[in-house]
């Protein structure tokens, strides 16, 4: 159990030590009930919603790391049939 659920008081009777329950009432829980319905917040920089800087951010990612990806795959395709079937290769094995 996460210890922002509990903490240990020291103030309990007769000297002995007891857990203190601090309930779901807590900056952690408060968060994920937002993102849950899709509020990431604002942002302490800007004060603009976090959702639009995403969305600014992942319209130049997104297109960048689909090229990336596209390319890597054909350059690695192009490798493997021509180490394949070149003399010595896997195909002339």
């Amino acid at each position: 159990m996460p210890l922002f659920y509990v903490t240990l008081d020291s103030a309990a009777a007769a000297g002995r030590l007891a857990w203190r329950w601090h309930g779901t009432r807590n900056q952690y829980h408060q968060w994920f009930r937002q993102l849950l319905a899709g509020d990431l917040g604002t942002s302490y920089r800007d004060g603009a919603p976090v959702t639009e800087i995403l969305g600014r951010s992942l319209s130049y990612t997104l297109p960048l790391t689909l090229l990336a990806a596209l390319v890597s795959t054909g350059l690695t395709l192009g490798l493997v049939l021509w180490l394949s079937y070149r003399p010595g290769g896997v195909a002339f094995g």
